[in-house]
């Protein structure tokens, strides 16, 4: 006959084996990690960012992606705008896997086993690819007058491509943009102008002072734009009554070259409302 105790003891040391199991079953997500667990059947894939899962002996498997970020420079050369001027890029990209629990499942499948080379070369590929693109839907201008807006575009259209192999972007530096045609040149001088030997920067005034300066220029250079004689007085609709005939002259001289309002208004410190008022 069995002892009494022993028979008492049996079911505790099966609680405690399965307790046991089921703690050293348990794995821990820490925060800069991603934990992927998998399987097959009705237990399929899943991921969390934090926390704690349940991972099946023998039946489950279970992986750790990182977090840690990744940054790397890149040298676009020779990117055709949309009006065909070759554009060289420089800029800085700091990305990660993502957190998002969609994308999460996008990193498992794709760069959970992959080596931090080999995931660099991946994004680096995606990056360049949409860069070109954005590129090649912006003109010159455009890129240079509004690059808040050209970055824009370029970390939207990278984030979509990324998103599909589980990664994000976390930073975006644009270092520089430049053409070898000569084009930006030519843009930077229409922003800074000349009374004199003393030298203004139009970026670095506010709105006023830009006004300002620029109606001394013209009443002081008629000849500020290539010399051309321009009208004193507007021709067809009124125009706001602050402007100078020779402000106007200088502004409908500009539209003439199809220049936005934008633009202009960027160029001669005057509001955009009263550039659209020229005709």
């Amino acid at each position: 006959v069995m002892n009494p105790t022993i028979i008492l003891m049996i079911p505790i040391i099966l609680i405690f084996i399965i307790i046991v199991f089921v703690l050293k079953s348990y794995r821990r997500c820490p925060n800069d990690k991603i934990l992927s667990i998998y399987g097959k059947g009705i237990f399929g894939t899943k991921c969390q960012h934090g926390g704690k899962a349940f991972v099946w002996p023998v039946i489950q498997g279970y992986k750790f992606i990182d977090l840690t970020p990744i940054s790397f420079n890149i040298d676009l050369r020779d990117a055709l705008s949309k009006s065909f001027v070759p554009v060289d890029v420089s800029a800085m990209f700091c990305i990660r896997c993502s957190t998002q629990e969609r994308i999460m499942q996008n990193a498992a499948q794709w760069i959970a086993d992959m080596r931090l080379a080999d995931m660099t070369k991946l994004a680096l590929k995606v990056i360049l690819g949409q860069m070109r693109l954005v590129i090649a839907t912006m003109d010159v201008d455009e890129m240079y007058y509004h690059r808040d807006r050209f970055m824009a575009a370029v970390v939207e259209n990278v984030e979509q491509e990324l998103a599909k192999f589980g990664l994000r972007v976390i930073n975006f530096e644009l270092k520089d943009i430049h053409d070898n045609s000569g084009c930006m040149d030519a843009i930077a001088k229409r922003r800074t102008v000349k009374v004199g030997e003393v030298g203004f920067d139009v970026n670095s005034l506010g709105a006023e002072e830009q006004r300002r300066l620029f109606r001394k220029l013209v009443s002081e250079n008629r000849e500020l734009l290539d010399d051309v004689d321009l009208p004193r007085k507007a021709g067809g609709k009124a125009v706001t009554p602050s402007l100078s005939g020779d402000v106007v002259g200088i502004v409908q001289k500009l539209k003439s070259r199809g220049m936005m309002a934008s633009e202009i208004a960027e160029i001669t410190g005057l509001d955009e409302l009263e550039v659209m008022g020229v005709k």
